[in-house]
């Protein structure tokens, strides 16, 4: 019971939040690691009380720019890492997260999310970028000259 009153559990809403965090499961989990905190073993209650406030943080932008800049990065690193598309950018403005979009969770149509599986498909192959230590360009054509210490 919730402000005297007898309401449905948020299904819909925690199923959102829990694609939203096995879509970007990387950046989720990675982000989780570095505040000391293990997703996998916690409480669902717990887990979806971080999922849900790094969907606020990660959605707190100061300018419009840095918005697209975000999208821009994540959907690279996406197609180039995890060989698969980043689906909540400007662009995809069709799968972007929405909660206005939340179906029930009984709705018979309603596919369950697939965990993130790293597994899947690996990134592809990049060779090493060759050194040469005694050169004025170690690396080539690949990067600029060092600075140089005055």
């Amino acid at each position: 019971m919730a402000c005297r009153g007898i309401l449905r559990p948020p299904y819909g809403a925690a199923r959102s939040l829990l694609e939203w965090g096995i879509d970007l499961w990387p950046y989720v989990n990675g982000r989780a690691l570095v505040n000391g905190l293990q997703l996998a073993s916690m409480p669902a209650s717990d887990m979806l009380d971080v999922l849900h406030y790094f969907l606020e943080d990660d959605m707190n932008y100061g300018t419009a720019e840095q918005a697209d800049a975000r999208d821009a990065v994540r959907t690279q690193i996406y197609e180039s890492m995890y060989d698969t598309t980043y689906k909540y950018g400007k662009k995809n403005t069709a799968n972007s997260f929405d909660a206005s979009t939340i179906k029930d969770f009984d709705d018979p149509e309603e596919k369950m999310p697939e965990p993130f599986n790293p597994a899947m498909k690996p990134k592809r192959y990049v060779a090493p970028t060759a050194v040469d230590a005694d050169s004025p360009l170690p690396f080539g054509n690949v990067l600029d000259a060092p600075l140089e210490n005055n």
